[in-house]
């Protein structure tokens, strides 16, 4: 089974040209969120990861503007 990458805040940032603020405002919204550990005291270092398709599906269906795509700064065919 082949592993699926997710990404940091910081990479969907430099991805779509947006700060953290818009990243945690789109997360409020309803952005999915692939990992997240934040809430989990227990665990030392808080990561939250996302998986591109799915943050690309949500905002694709919620956006006002029309498609959104993206170059996957992974992907070496660009």
């Amino acid at each position: 089974m082949e592993l699926k990458r997710v990404y940091k805040t910081s990479e969907l940032c430099e991805m779509f040209g947006v700060t953290r603020q818009s990243i945690y405002k789109w997360r409020l919204a309803g952005m999915p969120v692939a990992i997240d550990n934040t809430n989990n005291d227990n665990i030392k270092g808080k990561t939250i990861r996302y998986d591109l398709d799915d943050v690309m599906d949500w905002l694709n269906s919620t956006s006002k503007v029309g498609y959104i795509s993206v170059n996957d700064p992974g992907d070496e065919n660009e």
